[in-house]
């Protein structure tokens, strides 16, 4: 075989070894490129996710928090309202016409008193009621079979309506401030229901 074919031979050989060599190269580096690529594309999607997910939880956390702030601001807004009522209802009782409160404060005699406890009245009771309140009070007792010895004496400072019963070291507070605190549990849930129709939404 002439030199010049061997020559020929050997850089077509050479030129075959070098195509493979870089197919092969290019192959490998495509494989990288493409797996480093998936790669990205994973980690990229995962920050994704996760920024996605930390997102929600503090949009979550924020919503939750003000729906904490929400409800805190309604329900302290119905318990000023429910305190303005119940003010309002105090006021309404202390200051009822002197005949009605009179009236009033018998019937609690009545319902409550043996006959021979003191009653003691609110010092603004003094002039609102008169000295005669004792004996007109005795009277009723009388005409349901009780004894008619009460003793009534005033206050050094005003009730705000009613009075307070004593018995042998015992006292009864039905002063009318003292009356709506035993029964503000029942009238509360009463009173929330009129204002807010609380049984209707379910509270």
């Amino acid at each position: 075989m002439p030199l010049e074919n061997i020559v020929s031979r050997i850089e077509e050989k050479a030129r075959n070894l070098s195509d493979e060599i870089l197919s092969s190269a290019k192959s490998r580096y495509d494989k990288k490129i493409s797996d480093a690529r998936e790669e990205a594309s994973r980690l990229s999607d995962s920050i994704i996710e996760e920024a996605r997910a930390e997102a929600s939880k503090i949009r979550s956390i924020a919503s939750s928090r003000a729906e904490s702030e929400r409800k805190q601001m309604i329900l302290a807004a119905k318990q000023k309202l429910l305190r303005s009522v119940f003010d309002q209802a105090l006021e309404r009782l202390s200051t009822m016409p002197r005949d009605e409160y009179r009236s009033m404060l018998l019937d609690m005699i009545a319902n409550f008193a043996e006959g021979t406890e003191e009653i003691v009245l609110g010092k603004d009771d003094e002039a609102r009621l008169g000295n005669e309140f004792a004996a007109a009070a005795n009277a009723v007792l009388t005409k349901l079979g009780k004894k008619g010895q009460l003793r009534v004496s005033f206050a050094s400072t005003p009730f705000g309506g009613g009075l307070i019963l004593k018995s042998g070291g015992v006292s009864l507070n039905l002063t009318f401030k003292a009356l709506l605190d035993m029964m503000r549990d029942q009238l509360e849930l009463e009173v929330a229901k009129l204002l807010f129709d609380t049984g209707r939404e379910g509270g």
